[in-house]
């Protein structure tokens, strides 16, 4: 690698870890609303559904998380993720809200196998953000 390109990278790497840094910063709380996975439906259910249809019937429950550390931790779960081909919807069974100190909010749907979708987009697959509500979601296994 030459000198010029050693110093670019020299350069640019603190303000790309800058930037992954501030947009954890710019968070207030995440809240995710989740049911059990051993709950069946007749149908999948979709983002758009999940919160509105699911919270009649109470089977929603709910985390709130304001902390930095596990805001942190949440959103590096997020970065996280390969995009298999196949999946084009989701069986929704957990709807993350990240909420900015700028006013904008922001979705993500999970299924049970760590398949997720960021304000309406499908992404790919996070384990590391699945294993994030199982372990901070009582009942999510």
């Amino acid at each position: 690698m030459s000198k010029h390109h050693q110093y670019f990278w020299l350069c640019l790497w603190p303000l790309l870890a800058g930037a992954c840094v501030s947009r954890d910063r710019n968070v207030s709380r995440v809240s995710i609303l989740y049911m059990s996975t051993s709950i069946e439906t007749i149908i999948s259910v979709s983002c758009e559904h999940f919160d509105v249809n699911l919270a009649k019937d109470s089977l929603i429950k709910m985390e709130n998380f304001s902390d930095n550390s596990q805001i942190h931790h949440f959103m590096s779960a997020l970065r996280e993720y390969t995009s298999p081909p196949l999946v084009n919807h989701l069986d929704v069974r957990a709807k993350a809200f990240i909420y900015y100190s700028t006013g904008k909010i922001s979705s993500v749907c999970v299924d049970q196998f760590g398949d997720f979708e960021l304000d309406g987009k499908y992404l790919g697959v996070s384990k590391p953000l699945l294993m994030f509500i199982q372990e901070n979601c009582n009942g999510f296994k």
